[in-house]
């Protein structure tokens, strides 16, 4: 018997060590909702190497410093499979992790690779305490100070009393992903000096930023964009915890690669490093700047279409990705002068793209560079996307699968299915963390493609086609309406 936050709940022995506890249909609802995170391993109906992916699960627990409850689900159960299909696990796949917070509606799903470390990392991470309260001016400026000092911004919320709609976005927002490099407080009911302080009202969002300048926000609902752009560190690092920040920005990144086990050795990398650190603040709003580890992002070269040697590197990701740029660090031209280029539409983009096909009719079309935009983005098509690289034993194993999939669905009209090479063509910024790896981009929805999670099989990728093309499904529906209609007439 272990006891979590008030809660007295059996450990029953599903796996060899009763660390765990039993999720089933009786306690999710309460176990979700009355701790604030509950870390879930859910052990699919036909599991997939399940025995090696629950020792490496144990041994990320043996190292995980963060004490929060932990769970397993058997989907195998028939009780239990409506909270396997509820979170979306398929019935063939390596059993997930999941992270639940009760402020967010859908948990935290772990998509790294298969290391102890790597889960504890991640956990640390989305558990760490990012909202704190504070009840004065004097210990904001303490937190700020504390805060500040690490170049991190300090995020905080003026409010009068708890329950209002505004406060609950402020604490949801506070663990967003795309936030977590960002710090949060919340002062309720604040006394009068720390809002004169800020030339601040209650119900509003002041951002403290490190070099002691402050910006104040009373557009809740638009909160989250406008942090991103106006509180974020006006240069800071491209890693895991902040590639979220990369991947959705909605303004121009510009990416800064070096050797960092070497940049404050090195004093010519080092002070083009400090000379685009000075150069950021000026470009706040308009163009994202980062700085990354070159060896850890060697595919964003190869979409460049440059080598990696010499360092520094830099490269300006635009249009979602679709565009990039390339700064000759050798020349003699000043990067603000490149910049201020870019700003006033002066620089040609780099397109790195195969040539189009000129037969494009089989089951599935082949994209290109220059052939994405029109195909998938500004069509009125439900188009599926599959993302291969070549050389990959996945990738070559996965196709026919694929092309059969697309085969046995060619007759509805309104779904289209693609593929490309994304070494030989530059694609948008979309998070692939394995390939082969399939979006659809909806008809309904370009802005927000799904991404397809579990087994590859044909039946599942059906299942997920179903859930996500709305459009095709419904012109689907009402063709086969209309052909029994006439059928009916023809009979008549």
């Amino acid at each position: 018997m272990r006891t979590f936050g008030g809660l007295i709940i059996l450990c029953l022995t599903i796996y060899s060590y009763a660390q765990y506890i039993n999720i089933d249909y009786k306690n999710y609802d309460q176990i979700t909702n009355d701790n604030e995170y509950v870390l879930v391993q859910f052990v699919p109906k036909r599991c997939q190497d399940c025995e090696r992916h629950k020792n490496i699960f144990k041994m990320a627990l043996d190292i995980l410093d963060t004490k929060i409850p932990v769970g397993v689900v058997n989907c195998s159960s028939r009780t239990e499979e409506y909270i396997c299909l509820k979170n979306k696990v398929a019935d063939n796949q390596i059993p997930p992790i999941m992270l639940f917070h009760n402020i967010n509606h859908a948990p935290y799903r772990y998509e790294g690779e298969d290391s102890p470390k790597q889960i504890k990392d991640w956990v640390t991470r989305k558990t760490k305490i990012n909202l704190v309260a504070v009840h004065s001016l004097d210990e904001i400026q303490k937190l700020r100070q504390e805060y500040n000092s690490k170049n991190t911004t300090l995020v905080v919320g003026f409010f009068e009393k708890y329950d209002t709609i505004r406060y609950r976005w402020f604490t949801e927002y506070s663990h967003r992903p795309e936030l977590q490099h960002l710090m949060f407080a919340e002062c309720v009911k604040c006394p009068k000096n720390a809002l004169e302080a800020f030339n601040i009202t209650l119900d509003m969002v002041a951002s403290l930023k490190y070099d002691n300048t402050f910006q104040r926000y009373a557009d809740f609902q638009n909160l989250p964009q406008l942090l991103s752009i106006y509180a974020s560190a006006p240069f800071e690092e491209l890693n895991d915890a902040t590639s979220s920040r990369f991947h959705s920005s909605q303004i121009p990144v510009m990416v800064f690669y070096t050797d960092l086990s070497d940049v404050w050795e090195d004093e010519d990398q080092l002070n083009a490093f400090n000379s685009v650190k000075d150069m950021a603040p000026a470009f706040v709003g308009r163009i994202t700047f980062m700085y990354a580890e070159f060896s850890k992002y060697r595919l964003h070269f190869e979409r460049a279409g440059i080598a990696p040697i010499p360092l520094p590197k830099i490269i300006l990701f635009a249009e979602n990705g679709g565009h990039i740029y390339s700064f000759n660090t050798t020349g003699k031209e000043m990067l603000g002068d490149w910049l201020n280029k870019f700003m006033r539409g002066q620089l040609v983009p780099y397109l790195k793209s195969e040539e189009a096909p000129l037969d494009n009719s089989g089951p599935v079309q082949k994209l290109v560079t220059s052939t994405f935009k029109s195909t998938v983005m500004e069509g009125d098509k439900d188009v599926v996307v599959l993302f291969v690289i070549p050389n990959s034993v996945d990738c070559e194993a996965f196709e026919p699968v694929y092309n059969k999939l697309a085969a046995s669905l060619s007759s509805v009209e309104m779904l289209s299915f693609t593929k490309i090479d994304v070494t030989k063509n530059n694609i948008p910024k979309i998070y692939l963390p394995v390939y082969p790896c399939i979006y659809v981009f909806p008809a309904d929805n370009k802005s927000n493609p799904v991404r397809f999670e579990g087994d590859k099989s044909e039946s599942n990728i059906k299942k997920f086609l179903n859930s996500n093309c709305k459009v095709s499904r419904s012109h689907q529906t009402e063709k086969r309406k209309r052909q029994r209609e006439t059928e009916k007439k023809d009979e008549l």
